[in-house]
């Protein structure tokens, strides 16, 4: 019996032991244990037995996790060494089909210029047929997972009658023999660049796992697909940018004076310089005063030599007209009744980046006009690259700001360190704002948002809304900012919702949807151009915040219509009374007090009002009445 005991209390306490530390324990031991007891002690401990067996299942499936996490990350650092597309294509389909174990594994990419899908890489197929295949994005798994942006898959395609079928796509799939297909999206900011499948030869339900699993993959996959997109589109283009160079430095060649600014140029572009340096070089060698400037010819990114500035300034809408008869012509030109004053716009990427403005004593001869406009393109490849520059910190402000929104970010301290580079402090805490701008790009607002507001916040689009985050003393006073510098922007009214200052990265994604509902409120009620703290929103948020447009006003026509109508008809203003007294807890007295009226005025505008709403006193309805009053005095 003592035995016995021993081996029950062994284990037990070698399950907590496993309970505890789990892959670390010994499931030896705890077998071993249980193999001591006598079968009514067996019996005995039946629970712990079962604890056993679950502990081992358990296990079993983290440790098939663990080997399915291995792979990816292997499959992670595989892709990130291969920069040909193709390449990467076709490393996706047979990893895809060596962690699903399936027949084949194939890729359909979208066509933006059909505005379809095609096979683009395959592995284990035989049929020329089914990889010649096209898919319209209404047909097929292939159409419901690019709409839906979700995995699908069906056991029995042929004859599966969820989806939209094509005899071209069904023969192909035929001439396969492929039975059960699974698809998931390939993803890139939202967008579905293309669908990863694998396929098997007969019929296959696929578990939630691999489903996963293969989402995982695909996941990975977008991310190496994209970045071979962009280290070839990069290699072009520094490939035309050299070819630009080469063809400078050949023109340059044929004349001592160009070369000599094309080489100092060059040199200074080698070593990191910027505007300010292009622009002390060519007024230096050109005898002049030079100015870079903006698009508009009226932001100044450079400037060098007496009165540069001021000459650009004082040229007004004609440094404008050069600006585009140089793009148009390709070349430098004269600025019209200004002797000696040349613009020649910087082009970059086919779009005009800026100009440069050269004004010099004397008129330029035709190797000195080469020379501003060789100097045009030096401007133009800082700006090209600057915009390069702007644009990727702007994405990348958009992921800081949908991972904070969303509660996306797997490090917290990590968000908040990103946001505090961009001049967001959750220790002086954030004012989280909610945004309507008509016209606004998201763009647009974070430049405004790094570049004009004090302090600096971050700005983004998050499904469909434009968000704002910035730190400061006041909340208000930081939305009304908002505000203004985006209506400087917008023919049309601007709105602001904001939350009260969050502390933590953790805080937003509650804050943001608490700001966003507050703010469909605010426009449901046709209260466009200002701004509102959302805690004054709270109730009406959450009833209303999530509804379609419309659904407030036909509340508020539903509850208390008629009694809007009769104070709009005879001119009273029954409506304000009854708010009253129901703000007051229904007390006569100091309703009537409130309103500076007689208790006897008031009983009788009670009766009144309950002729035109016969039911307002009902229990039933009484909490509606009182908050589309509510709602209706916001509209006013």
């Amino acid at each position: 019996m003592s035995v016995e005991l021993d081996a029950s209390r062994s284990l037990r306490s070698l399950l907590a032991r496993l309970e505890e530390q789990g892959a670390q324990a010994d499931f030896a031991d705890v077998q071993a244990a249980a193999s001591t007891l006598d079968p009514a002690e067996a019996a005995a401990r039946e629970e712990d037995l079962i604890r056993l067996r679950r502990l081992r299942d358990r296990l079993a499936r983290l440790e098939q996790r663990e080997r399915e996490l291995s792979a990816l990350y292997d499959t992670a650092r595989d892709f990130t060494g291969l920069r040909d597309v193709e390449h990467v294509l076709q490393a996706i389909v047979r990893r895809a089909r060596q962690l699903m174990r399936t027949d084949i594994a194939y890729l359909s990419a979208y066509d933006a210029e059909r505005d379809d899908f095609y096979v683009r890489a395959t592995v284990g197929t035989i049929s020329e047929s089914f990889q010649r295949i096209r898919v319209a994005k209404e047909t097929g798994i292939c159409g419901h997972v690019a709409r839906e942006k979700c995995p699908y898959f069906s056991s029995d395609y042929l004859h599966d009658g969820r989806f939209l079928h094509n005899s071209g796509i069904d023969a192909g799939v035929g001439e396969e023999e492929v039975v059960s297909i699974l698809g998931v999206p390939l993803l890139v900011e939202e967008q579905v660049i293309g669908v990863l499948f694998v396929a098997d030869r007969y019929q296959r339900a696929y578990a939630t796992p691999q489903i996963a699993l293969l989402s995982s993959l695909a996941a990975h996959a977008a991310v190496a697909i994209e970045s071979a997109r962009l280290f070839e589109a990069n290699e072009i283009a520094l490939a035309r940018e050299r070819e630009t160079n080469a063809r400078l430095q050949r023109q340059t060649a044929e004349i001592e004076a160009a070369a000599s600014v094309h080489d100092q140029l060059a040199a200074l572009i080698a070593r990191g310089g910027d505007l300010q340096d292009l622009a002390d070089v060519v007024a230096r060698e050109m005898a002049g005063s030079v100015v870079v400037f903006a698009p508009d010819a009226r932001t100044v990114h450079a400037a060098a030599g007496a009165g540069a500035r001021d000459r650009l300034e004082s040229l007004g809408d004609r440094a404008r007209a050069a600006l585009e008869e140089s793009h148009a012509g390709g070349r430098a030109v004269a600025v019209d009744g200004e002797a000696g004053v040349h613009v020649a716009a910087a082009v970059g990427g086919g779009v005009v980046q800026g100009g440069i403005l050269l004004a010099t004593d004397e008129p330029l001869s035709a190797t000195r006009v080469r020379t501003l406009e060789r100097s045009a393109v030096i401007a133009a490849l800082v700006l090209l690259s600057q915009e390069r520059v702007r644009a990727a910190e702007q994405r990348a402000i958009g992921d800081l700001v949908t991972a904070l929104v969303r509660g996306q970010g797997a490090d917290p301290a990590g968000l908040a360190s990103d946001a505090a580079r961009r001049g967001v402090d959750f220790g002086a805490g954030a004012t989280v704002m909610a945004v309507d701008a008509p016209g606004l790009s998201a763009p647009v607002a974070t430049d405004i948002v790094r570049n004009v507001l004090t302090p600096k916040g971050i700005a983004g689009e998050v499904d469909g809304r434009l968000v704002v985050l910035a730190s400061g003393p006041s909340p208000r006073d930081l939305a009304g900012e908002v505000r203004r510098l985006f209506a400087a922007r917008c023919a049309e009214p601007v709105t602001v919702a904001y939350a009260s200052a969050v502390t933590a990265p953790d805080a937003v994604p509650a804050a943001a949807d608490a700001a966003r509902r507050s703010l469909s409120v605010l426009l449901q009620l046709g209260r466009r151009g200002g701004v509102e703290d959302a805690d004054g929103l709270g109730p009406y948020a959450l009833l209303f915040g999530d509804r379609e447009r419309g659904a407030l006003g036909a509340y508020v026509r539903q509850s208390v219509q008629p009694l809007l109508d009769h104070d709009r008809d005879r001119g009273t203003d029954l409506a304000a009374t009854l708010l009253t007294y129901l703000d007051l807890g229904r007390d006569v007295r100091a309703a009537s007090e409130t309103l500076h009226v007689h208790p006897n005025t008031l009983r009788q505008r009670l009766r009144t009002i309950g002729r035109v709403l016969p039911r307002w006193d009902d229990p039933a309805h009484r909490l509606d009445v009182h908050l589309a009053l509510r709602l209706a005095a916001l509209t006013r």
